[in-house]
């Protein structure tokens, strides 16, 4: 009582709370955009809800390592998911654990006992499902039972795997906190925590303040894991070294080095500094590759690049596991003022899921408005949809294409049939990766090419000689630092750019329009004016 912060606290804890039970009117279209962002990217989708399991050996066992021997936690995490997919309908029935009639292979009636009550107070209820879908906050959409219904039947998937997550996790805890000597309340708490933990609570109370806000709470959408998964990462690692250890391991392998934590926003960082303050042609992400290829190709005879990079997953699976699973680009938006940057695609990722989602929808909608029915499913129909019809074309074309309609790689049968269920080929993913930095090196190039070539007009333009031998001698510099990137001024171009400096505007932008829209511009009707005055 004494505490001068007290009165500060208490209406920071009222305010939470009022935030945490209200119903949030004022805001139903940012609840509705996030549900709809969830039914768009998540429901119907056998890749998602597969990719959500992974939390139980890459989550639960590092945090388990915490209080048994990593051997024992990668056998309770097998042991309980085996228990779990086996008896899933009993595990989550309520009155199934409460009634002693009801016995259940492999676990005793203390352990069915604290399942109940898990199921009682929210444990291991799918608490990500409903904060997405707004069903706990008195919006309209929890008070039609029809909506409800159809929720759950799309997001089936997707709730499946998180009920499944919960519930072995928690089997795994408690037969973990039996192992150490624990009973009665301090058994549960210890795998109630370890489920919080590993599977986090996904209450909007429990993001940063920030979020609570209508616009913020949008561009948060499915920012919450990423985030959790990073704290986590510290957490272990200040409470057992050797459990982040593990947990980083099994990242990396599922991942590579561009799933680490901030890996890629690190290479971004890295690369705008590169470009804007020392106008160096760095690409982070390509020096890597081409270290680790020559590095691989010398130590064992082969290229290793793409699995130390990606993850050995992708290479053993033959597909793009990391792109799911990754925690490299946590920060939105990190390549934007490089120069380089792909504007669209930094958009997106600023805008996040929501963002994209728009996006789609407006070319869908373009494309439905012009009769193309098949291109409105393939880019606004939800994710489920569209990877089951870029399936159906890759198993009929026999190669994946891009937005255009022009060939990537090759697929084969197997290949087109996971993506049908939501996952792309590493082989796709890797020449993705390949071509986007090779893009990445064009566009540079052409940047600094530009800029040369326009100070040497500006220094010719002025007169300045010591302006054009100063462009001259950095020109020479760069060639001699980028033998690979040579920049050839061609006179002729010179002498073209020359000339359009000093066209007024509209002359200029006559010259630079194709021949069939001149006699129609307005730039030539400007120019006749300006030639009759």
């Amino acid at each position: 009582s004494g505490d001068e912060n007290a009165g500060h606290y208490r209406m920071l804890a009222e305010r939470t709370a009022q935030f945490a039970m209200g119903p949030q009117e004022q805001s139903p279209w940012s609840r509705n955009l996030r549900m709809v962002a969830g039914l768009q990217f998540l429901g119907g989708s056998m890749a998602t809800a597969a990719v959500q399991l992974s939390s139980l050996p890459m989550n639960v066992v590092p945090n388990l390592y915490q209080h048994t021997s990593y051997g024992s936690a990668w056998t309770k995490t097998l042991s309980a998911a085996k228990l779990t997919f086996a008896n899933f309908k009993t595990l989550r029935d309520l009155v199934k654990l409460k009634d002693s009639n009801v016995t259940i292979p492999g676990v005793d009636a203390e352990l069915k006992a604290a399942l109940a009550r898990a199921g009682e107070d929210g444990t291991r209820l799918d608490t990500e499902l409903y904060q997405l879908m707004g069903l706990t906050r008195g919006g309209v959409f929890a008070k039609s039972r029809g909506v409800q219904q159809a929720i759950a039947t799309w997001m089936a998937p997707f709730r499946w795997s998180e009920q499944a997550n919960r519930i072995a996790t928690f089997i795994a805890a408690y037969r973990t906190g039996q192992e150490n000597g624990l009973a009665g309340d301090k058994l549960y708490e210890f795998a109630q925590k370890l489920v919080y933990d590993t599977q986090f609570r996904y209450d909007e109370a429990n993001r940063p303040a920030i979020t609570r806000s209508p616009t913020w709470a949008v561009l948060f959408t499915f920012k919450s894991y990423p985030i959790f998964m990073a704290e986590m990462i510290y957490m272990l690692f200040k409470e057992k070294p050797q459990a982040g250890v593990a947990m980083l391991a099994g990242l990396t392998l599922a991942a590579g080095t561009n799933g680490i934590p901030f890996a890629e926003d690190l290479m971004d960082l890295i690369d705008t500094i590169s470009q804007r303050v020392f106008g160096r042609p760095f690409n982070s992400k390509r020096a890597l590759h081409n270290m680790l290829k020559s590095a691989s190709e010398a130590a064992v005879g082969a290229d290793w690049s793409n699995v130390i990079m990606n993850g050995a997953a992708n290479e053993l699976l033959g597909l793009s596991i990391a792109s799911r699973v990754g925690l490299g680009n946590l920060l939105p938006g990190t390549r934007t003022f490089a120069v380089d940057a792909d504007t669209e695609s930094q958009l997106k990722e600023i805008f996040g899921p929501v963002g994209s989602m728009v996006h789609n929808w407006s070319r869908g909608i373009g494309a439905g408005l012009q009769g193309d029915i098949v291109e409105l499913a393939r880019t606004g129909a939800p994710s489920a949809i569209q990877n089951i019809i870029k399936g159906v074309e890759q198993g009929i074309a026999g190669y994946a294409q891009d937005v255009k309609g022009r060939k990537i790689v090759d697929v084969n049968g197997w290949q087109a049939f996971w993506q049908a269920l939501g996952f792309s080929s590493s082989t796709l993913s890797q020449a993705y990766e390949l071509d986007r930095m090779d893009k990445q090196s064009t566009a540079f190039y052409n940047h600094m090419r530009q800029e040369f070539m326009q100070q040497i007009v500006g220094a010719i333009r002025d007169g300045d000689r010591e302006k054009i031998q100063e462009t001259v001698d950095a020109i020479n510099s760069w060639n001699e630092a980028n033998p690979d990137m040579l920049i050839r001024l061609n006179p002729a171009s010179v002498r073209r750019n020359l000339v359009q400096a000093q066209l007024p505007i509209n002359q200029r932008t006559l010259q630079m329009l194709p021949k069939p829209l001149r006699a129609s511009s307005i730039a030539r009707e400007t120019a006749m004016e300006a030639e009759a005055e």
